[in-house]
């Protein structure tokens, strides 16, 4: 694959993830940043897994998931690369005026 043709993919696949975050209801309260819980579960149902599919790539029982996407747990950075990986996706931390 061509050095054009992957970016030229990645930024098609960067749109329709974006489009999906930006339907998607969080009931923020004016606030246009996404707790790590919330992209976890946004990117889980973009990928169309259930938590169960999650649990068994990532060894993270599958209740254990369901209380890190509700927010009632804060997820260690284990869990996070783990869950990631699972995911098949990456973490990028970028500056508040992004």
């Amino acid at each position: 694959m061509e050095t054009g043709q992957y970016w030229s993919n990645w930024v098609v696949r960067w749109l329709r993830l974006s489009a999906f975050i930006k339907n998607t209801n969080f009931n923020h309260k004016n606030d246009t940043t996404m707790k790590i819980y919330e992209q976890l579960k946004a990117m889980r149902q973009y990928r169309r897994m259930k938590a169960k599919e999650v649990a068994m790539r990532s060894g993270i029982p599958a209740s254990q998931i369901s209380l890190i996407e509700n927010g009632k747990v804060n997820p260690t950075e284990e869990s996070i690369e783990r869950l990631v990986e699972a995911l098949d996706c990456r973490v990028v931390i970028l500056p508040k005026e992004f």
